[in-house]
């Protein structure tokens, strides 16, 4: 009995498989296909990161107060692989370099392309953080508050960084928008470790206090 049993799901077994062989095969060639496209994706990316990492290292080497911009290397590398990790810094290195020369407007040029094509990798979200906050510096350098703001908007839900939190602060103030700038300078003095930023934003908060006294 028990082999009769044992006879009939062997067989049904063999007429499943018999009647959806085209089905089998198929599922079977496209996992086939997924797991030969993701190797294949792997090398090319592998490959792609390492020319990415030869044209940066080209960069570092030949690059000149002159050529920041003109540079051959640089060029291929933001045009090419605009989305590699060696992209984005070499956009940091010319936007900083720029704005160390004293050539502000082109180098929030490069700091917004930066942000813009980091935001679109999470791994990169530390690059993009300190973009946002050199160019929120530059727009407060030049008094655009408004566009300050609006760079570093995205970290308003969550304060916890202390140097942003004391910006926000700062822009504010310069906005007349003084319960804000409470708010964020008080956040601020609370989050630094270091006694000597602690005392600064009390000084900060104190004039706070006696401007709208």
């Amino acid at each position: 009995m028990n082999n009769i049993v044992k006879n009939n799901r062997l067989n049904s077994l063999k007429n499943i498989f018999l009647n959806n062989q085209k089905i089998i095969g198929y599922f079977i060639s496209l996992i086939l296909v997924i797991v030969i496209l993701f190797i294949s994706i792997g090398q090319i990316n592998k490959k792609n990161n390492l020319e990415a990492a030869n044209l940066y290292y080209e960069f570092l080497k030949t690059q000149s107060q002159e050529n920041l911009t003109t540079n051959e290397s640089f060029n291929r590398l933001v045009s090419d692989y605009d989305s590699s990790g060696y992209a984005f810094l070499a956009l940091f290195d010319v936007a900083s370099n720029l704005a160390s020369a004293g050539y502000f407007s082109e180098s929030i040029t490069y700091y917004e392309k930066l942000i813009e094509t980091s935001n679109k990798d999470r791994d990169s979200a530390l690059i993009n953080k300190l973009a946002r906050i050199n160019i929120s510096r530059l727009y407060i350098n030049d008094k655009k508050f408004d566009m300050a703001l609006e760079v570093l908007e995205i970290f308003k839900s969550d304060p916890s960084d202390p140097y942003i939190n004391e910006l926000l602060g700062d822009i504010y103030y310069n906005l007349n928008n003084f319960s804000e700038s409470m708010k964020f300078y008080s956040l601020a003095v609370d989050q630094y470790s270091d006694s000597n930023l602690k005392a600064l934003i009390e000084i900060k908060i104190a004039s706070l206090i006696k401007d709208n006294q």
